[in-house]
């Protein structure tokens, strides 16, 4: 028969082992999730990088759209709100919150006319901040590049320049097997970036830029 302290031994152990037990699972967990997350990171870096020629020629198209896009006048303004002042006789029209009074639409011309020409611009302007940020993560990682790599991630990627056409800064073509491998650095410095930018904590990148 197992004495007192003998039992106390065993659970004190058997305590320990499960600790440790909980202690390998949650780094099992905790490597498990690292995996994931630089999976999602990758894949992200290389459609950043294969479609970051599109997203400069959707930015410069849009920009093109917002500079060119007509906006309404004060005329287009009155003609609006003349319009809903006669609606239903003169009911109060809850969309714009105006009577059929001549002196009330006037007041609300230049308010009505700001929100006609916002509405134009939220709508030709859809989605142009989302494609600024993809192009700018892109512009940090080439910044942060060395050289070398630098010089055949813009051809790639920037030009559109096939792979088997890529010179170095020298002149120089590069092999097929060198371009893999600087391609494939120029994929992990965009995944750091975005590294970055999901854990915010790190320096700002106007700090690693100066360095």
């Amino acid at each position: 028969m197992e004495s007192r302290d003998e039992l106390m031994e065993a659970r004190m152990e058997n305590q320990m082992n499960q600790g440790d037990d909980q202690s390998r699972i949650e780094q099992q967990e905790s490597e498990q999730r690292e995996l994931v997350e630089e999976q999602q990171l990758r894949r992200r870096a290389k459609w950043l990088l294969k479609n970051f020629r599109k997203f400069l020629e959707q930015k410069h198209k849009q920009e093109a759209e917002m500079k060119n896009t007509p906006l309404f006048t004060k005329d287009d303004a009155l003609y609006v709100l003349s319009g809903l002042a006669a609606h239903k006789g003169g009911e109060r029209v809850q969309t714009s919150n105006i009577t059929n009074a001549p002196e009330t639409a006037a007041m609300n011309v230049d308010a009505t006319l700001e929100r006609m020409n916002r509405e134009v611009l939220e709508e030709v302007s859809k989605g142009y901040d989302e494609l600024c940020e993809r192009i700018n993560t892109v512009n940090v990682a080439l910044m942060l590049m060395d050289l070398d790599v630098r010089c055949v991630a813009k051809q790639v990627f920037c030009e559109g320049i096939k792979r088997d056409k890529v010179v170095a800064a020298d002149g120089h073509y590069y092999c097929r097997r060198k371009v893999r491998e600087m391609i494939s650095i120029a994929e992990r410095v965009v995944m750091d970036t975005l590294d970055h930018i999901n854990h915010p904590g790190k320096k700002n990148w106007e700090e690693v830029l100066d360095e």
